[in-house]
């Protein structure tokens, strides 16, 4: 399987390793590691000429990229019409709109919330599924005795700051940035987080500087990198997690695959794609509300052989259900489906 991916750096790292684990021959061009780049476009589309002059391809696997129209398809344009093209956007439903645009460039689209494909359908879309987010086992990983000699960095305001993982230790921990303009994600925040910071309970929020600048300054560590989690999770009894989105059948956070792929308790607020998907008080603990949350917090942080059984049960469902190599598998069998590719 011969694949070109057309996406940014972040979601690349995340793929890579189910790309190798499935066998399919990848080709990220060098010149989308910076793709953020909106000005200098040129040795992207002389980069991508190149390779396709030089390569051939099953199909072209891309992602939402966030950049204006009439660059991104200056660039798409490089590729050979007669190319199987599949989109995939992790970002429905919140940027639906933001993105239809280059939904429509492609043969088949899969979006993070089913919910949306009535839309995509309406906006002149036929072929378009449902994908969601999941966890990367190299990146999202439980902890072993190794890992506590490593540098933990992270950054406040302008210093970087670094610390060994072995001394770190945190009761309960939240990993994100501080979202105001997401209601549902400030909901989440209500639920979650305010009760522990008003019932004085030990915990850190790791994240964007936003945090120093509201109630829960006390509370804020830093900022880390996306690939540090692991490290972070693995020196937490709890972790705390929060959705930005309520009511999506298949759209919650990528943090609760991150979380429990790391073998860690994960406290979250509802969500109805969380419920639909994880069984509660079995892969993870959710909460409805201030008054839960207190009452689930004290719970687990009391009984820690309840933290560890939910934990390892979690872990083991997701590494059998909700890994990127189970994601791409249902890429492949849904183009098969619909007798778009052949292998």
């Amino acid at each position: 399987m011969k694949v070109f991916f057309f996406g940014g750096p972040f979601m690349y790292a995340h793929l890579k390793p189910a790309f190798k684990k499935l066998g399919w021959d990848v080709t990220f061009p060098q010149s989308l590691h910076s793709w953020y780049d909106r000005v200098n476009i040129q040795p992207k589309i002389d980069d991508f000429n190149k390779i396709f002059a030089e390569n051939e391809f099953d199909f072209v696997f891309a992602l939402q990229l966030n950049i204006p129209l009439e660059i991104y398809s200056k660039i798409y344009d490089c590729i050979p019409k007669k190319l199987l093209k599949v989109w995939w956007t992790i970002e429905d439903p919140n940027c639906f709109d933001c993105f239809i645009e280059q939904a429509k460039l492609y043969d088949f689209v899969f979006t993070s919330a089913s919910e949306k494909i009535p839309e995509y359908h309406k906006a002149g879309i036929k072929n378009v599924d449902y994908l969601q987010l999941a966890a990367n086992p190299e990146l999202h990983k439980p902890g072993i005795s190794t890992d506590l000699e490593l540098d933990l960095k992270y950054a406040v305001e302008d210093e970087v700051k670094k610390i060994k993982v072995k001394d770190i230790k945190f009761e309960g921990v939240f990993v994100g940035n501080k979202y105001n303009h997401y209601k549902e994600r400030m909901k989440g925040e209500e639920i979650i987080l305010k009760p522990l910071l008003e019932h004085k309970k030990n915990f850190t929020i790791i994240g964007a500087a936003a945090w120093k600048e509201s109630e829960y300054k006390d509370h804020w560590f830093g900022a880390s990198h996306w690939g540090d989690l692991f490290k972070i999770y693995q020196r937490a009894d709890i972790v705390l997690g929060m959705n930005s989105q309520r009511e999506s059948p298949t759209m919650t956070s990528m943090r609760v695959y991150e979380v429990l792929a790391c073998k860690k308790l994960l406290l979250t607020d509802w969500s109805l794609a969380t419920e639909r998907f994880f069984e509660n008080g079995k892969h993870l603990v959710i909460s409805k509300s201030p008054e839960e949350t207190i009452k689930l917090y004290n719970y687990y942080m009391a009984h820690p052989e309840e933290r560890e059984k939910i934990a390892t049960a979690g872990y083991k469902f997701v590494m059998e259900n909700h890994t990127y190599v189970n994601r791409l598998q249902r890429v492949l069998r849904v183009l098969k489906q619909n007798k778009l590719l052949e292998v």
